[in-house]
């Protein structure tokens, strides 16, 4: 592997890495997500849509259609939890709460 694409991976990772607070923001958050703008979401996802079907259709390396394939994932998760947030969502729940809590065995009646 030559230092370019390695360059490339570690830049890719790092990018992946970074959907993870914005992630936990809108699972947290307790409003409609208003402070996050959906436009720009839409466009990112849209873009690495575009550049996967690229590398999938004229690059054909595995390499970078993973690399595509992680961003087109994380831009997806976050337009899907702020749309839910938006959309779906009432104010004062929070995602991760719900998430988290235990799950409750009913005791068997006799």
């Amino acid at each position: 592997m030559d230092v370019l694409s390695a360059l490339y991976i570690a830049a890719n990772v790092m990018a992946s890495v970074s959907y993870i607070p914005q992630i936990m923001t809108l699972l947290k958050d307790k409003t409609r997500s208003e402070s996050v703008a959906m436009a720009s979401w839409i466009l990112w996802l849209s873009a690495s849509a575009i550049s996967l079907t690229y590398f999938v259709v004229r690059v054909q390396d595995h390499i970078v259609i993973f690399a595509s394939s992680v961003n087109f994932t994380g831009c997806l998760i976050v337009l899907s939890l702020l749309a839910f947030n938006r959309v779906l969502k009432a104010d004062g729940i929070c995602l991760y709460e719900i998430i988290k809590k235990p799950v409750v065995q009913k005791e068997p009646t006799s």
